[in-house]
């Protein structure tokens, strides 16, 4: 069991890393304007996307709580350990960074893939079991 719940940490990450690149790139692509500066930060993004998508795997460790036969039978206990630090993560991350209302696209492409892939983790696992 321990073996799933590591590739189903290791596969989210992986394919959230290349959507949400996919994404950002996207995203930024369209919105930049074509007059040319002098110091050109978009490529941060990238930085950011990674970061968060790197620090909501570490938060899904909270997987491995479902070894334990009275989590894994409870569905509340079950999702609070698949869900809740990676919630918490992409809260922290929309209320800390600014500007919410215009770059909301760039926060959705970051967030959701993890959350959508994990989602399809949580579904197939309570299948399997239950």
């Amino acid at each position: 069991m321990k073996k799933q719940f590591t590739l189903a940490i290791l596969y989210s990450t992986l394919i959230s890393l290349a959507v949400s690149t996919a994404l950002v790139a996207l995203i930024i692509g369209k919105s930049r304007d074509h007059v040319q500066h002098a110091c050109d930060m978009s490529g941060i993004a990238f930085g950011i996307a990674w970061f968060f998508i790197l620090t909501m795997a570490i938060g899904s460790c909270g997987i491995y709580l479902n070894g334990f036969q009275k989590v894994r039978e409870n569905g509340y206990y079950a999702a609070l350990s698949f869900f809740l630090l990676p919630v918490l993560i992409s809260v922290l991350f929309v209320t800390l960074m600014d500007d919410f209302n215009t770059e909301w696209p760039i926060y959705s492409a970051i967030i959701l893939p993890y959350l959508f892939i994990w989602i399809f983790h949580f579904l197939r696992f309570r299948r399997k079991f239950y």
